[in-house]
């Protein structure tokens, strides 16, 4: 059971960073639009659209800016990892 905790933190933490890296680029890419069309940023958006979609169903943009949708999952994936790092230790 450990173990497949401690894997599924692994996975979360990556999850996690992917989601880091997402926000980190559309700051970066309010300012400087073309950045969002490189290769590495669609892939990242690709990666970590599927875990903010239902959210962003959810919570309401504000003033056109869904950064809850961001805030929110970001919360549940730390939710969840310390949940599996409480089985872990078990």
């Amino acid at each position: 059971m450990a173990i497949v905790a401690h894997v599924g933190y692994i996975l979360l933490f990556i999850l996690f960073i992917l989601m880091m890296l997402r926000v980190i680029l559309w700051i970066i890419g309010m300012f400087i639009p073309p950045l969002m069309d490189n290769s590495f940023a669609r892939l990242i958006t690709s990666m970590t659209e599927p875990v903010i979609a239902p959210y962003r169903a959810i919570l309401p943009a504000v003033n056109g800016i869904d950064f809850f949708s961001f805030i929110f999952s970001i919360i549940i994936i730390q939710i969840m990892m310390n949940f599996l790092n409480h089985l872990a230790a078990l």
